[in-house]
């Protein structure tokens, strides 16, 4: 098969699964890298096909995807970055926990998988295995549906005590000169339970002034609403947020 059949099929795989997607943020990667998606698409066994696949990054528009063929026949294997949630077409349903929808369209099958813990859509697509229950099995072994996010790491200057816990993506360190402080740090996490749950840790343990807390060295939390009470009003689940710190 020819590599720009494969780039159509791919292409009418996009618009299918965007056509009613909502739009999130399109400065967001997938925390898959593209090593890990090398890594977990060539230990894959697709039924009906042999060799390794061919591999293509295209890093500018945030995809990876692997394309396993056999003459005219084609399994098609694509992570691509969550910038938007999938709009299905009916109600997904349930594999493994995360949210999927299977479907026909002309000669081919597709199976897409939300997978906002990496901020990730995988698709599957077909050309020659039509059965929801092959292709359910083939996203299984790839593993992406059990990877969680990596968190990065906390700059030394923020205390163990006073790192919020959960899925860290980033920390950024640099001056700041305003109100007195000498440096900042802005801290984007993904709302979860753990991180709830550790923000109110940190409430009850130190003095919360309403939409910051103080710590005893002088150090600054503040968190982009007004009050605790606000968090769950104002992000879901696997949102991005961004809290500052601000040091002496």
């Amino acid at each position: 098969m020819k590599k720009t059949t494969i780039y159509v099929i791919a292409i009418i795989a996009g618009l299918i699964v965007s056509s009613s997607a909502k739009a999130q943020d399109f400065d967001r990667k997938s925390l898959i890298t593209f090593e890990q998606f090398k890594e977990k698409v060539s230990g894959v066994s697709v039924p009906g096909f042999s060799g390794r696949p061919q591999i293509e990054n295209e890093e500018d528009e945030g995809i990876f995807q692997a394309a396993f063929i056999k003459g005219n026949d084609m399994f098609l294997i694509k992570i691509e970055a969550r910038h938007y949630s999938p709009g299905w077409t009916a109600s997904p349903y349930k594999l493994e926990g995360k949210n999927a929808e299977f479907g026909l369209m002309a000669q081919l099958a597709m199976l897409i998988v939300d997978l906002p813990e990496t901020y990730s859509v995988l698709t599957l697509v077909s050309n020659k295995i039509k059965d929801k229950a092959t292709l359910e099995g083939v996203a299984l072994e790839t593993g992406f549906l059990q990877m969680a996010a990596e968190s990065a790491g906390w700059p030394s200057r923020i205390p163990a005590d006073y790192r919020l816990k959960g899925a860290l993506l980033e920390a950024t360190e640099g001056k700041d000169y305003d109100a007195g402080f000498s440096y900042q740090v802005r801290a984007k996490l993904i709302m979860s339970d753990q991180l709830k749950q550790s923000l109110l840790q940190l409430v009850n343990t130190y003095e919360d002034e309403g939409d910051f807390l103080r710590f005893p060295n002088g150090i600054i939390l503040n968190y982009p609403f007004s009050d605790i009470e606000s968090m769950d009003e104002m992000y879901n689940e696997h949102d991005v947020i961004t809290f500052t710190y601000y040091i002496p």
